[in-house]
């Protein structure tokens, strides 16, 4: 078998095509016949690699990614529908570093005016950096002049994203995911009243919701000063492999 496999990688690997037109020549010559798994099987006993040619388009492998809490905000809306079909706007401002919501406003109505009053009461609440980034999109509200004025009286600079810099603006979009999927649709909200009445539990929740990303904190706690470290449990998860070894080894299963 692995003669036949040979013979006709040294057949097709100039022709740089897939492996599984190997396959297919395997059963239509009669040469083998065999799976598609044996097929790659014997391929990869034999060292056999098809070389890729090499990607064209750049591959950003890591967004953006702030280094303290505070230091890179982003800002969004985004709209909800309750079973009567009735829309909410959801206007946001979140943390880069701790993936913390910091301020946000709720509306039935699409209202420039919230998104200058939610950098307000962040501005109020936070002691931001003087360096502080706000990352925007290219929506037409972050483009009015009432918005762009009141950000050169707070000193905050706006950076437009896939427009200024070459990334999205999908931390914020990663937690309108989270909140549509994780808390708002389970709840199927009838009236855009419910929906505007629970927003507070369902921010506070998802504040307070252990994240993998940040290595089992919340986000809240990463904001508050609490730094994510992956190492901090690698000790103990290394010693619960070794007694549950220990253990299974002591003990026969019942088929045994």
């Amino acid at each position: 078998m692995p003669k036949v496999v040979k013979k006709y990688k040294i057949d097709f690997y100039n022709m740089t095509i897939f492996f599984n037109p190997i396959f297919c020549c395997f059963s239509f010559d009669k040469a083998a016949f065999i799976s598609i798994s044996t097929c790659y099987n014997y391929l990869k006993l034999l060292g056999i690699k098809r070389e890729k040619h090499k990607h064209r388009r750049k591959n950003h492998k890591k967004g953006l990614r702030a280094s303290a809490p505070l230091e890179m905000l982003h800002m969004d809306i985004s709209i909800f529908k309750t079973i009567n079909n009735a829309k909410v706007y959801l206007y946001v401002i979140c943390d880069n570093f701790s993936r913390c919501i910091l301020g946000y406003k709720v509306s039935t109505k699409y209202d420039v005016g919230l998104v200058v009053e939610n950098i307000r009461e962040v501005k109020q609440n936070y002691t931001l950096l003087k360096n502080t980034q706000l990352i925007v999109d290219n929506g037409v509200e972050n483009r009015t002049h009432l918005l762009n004025d009141f950000l050169d009286t707070v000193h905050l600079h706006k950076i437009i994203a896939q427009i200024h810099i070459v990334e999205s603006n999908s931390m914020v979009e990663s937690i309108f995911r989270q909140l549509k999927y994780y808390h708002i649709y389970p709840k199927q909200f009838e009236t855009a009243t419910d929906f505007i009445n629970e927003i507070n539990a369902i921010i506070d929740e998802q504040s307070n919701r252990p994240l993998h990303v940040l290595h089992g904190l919340t986000p809240l706690e990463v904001l508050h000063g609490q730094l994510p470290n992956k190492h901090a449990l690698q000790n103990n998860i290394a010693l619960s492999r070794v007694l549950r070894l220990d253990v299974n080894r002591k003990s026969n299963c019942a088929t045994c």
